[in-house]
């Protein structure tokens, strides 16, 4: 495996970039909610789904379901509750 790093003042760090198709739907607002609520208390959870390049698509899924929820008339307690912050 071949990995290039940059140097960062004295450092050298691994140039990770991440996959996100410019064809992709924009991540919405539930999406963007679950996303701060994993960053702030599920950091282990965050990172993982960061580093394996499946952060992305969760939001989307996560934000779609929660559309979905909304369009059906559930209340907005109810969906940030079990939804964004499950």
């Amino acid at each position: 495996m071949n990995i290039e790093y940059i140097q960062v003042g004295d450092y050298m760090l691994p140039a990770i970039t991440l996959s996100n198709p410019k064809d992709a739907p924009p991540i919405g607002r539930y999406g963007k909610m679950r996303r701060v609520f994993l960053k702030k208390h599920r950091s282990i959870e965050y990172n993982r789904l960061l580093l394996t390049e499946q952060l992305f698509p969760h939001l989307r899924e996560v934000d779609a379901i929660a559309g979905e929820r909304r369009r059906s008339g559930c209340p907005e307690s109810v969906i940030v509750k079990e939804i964004v912050c499950e």
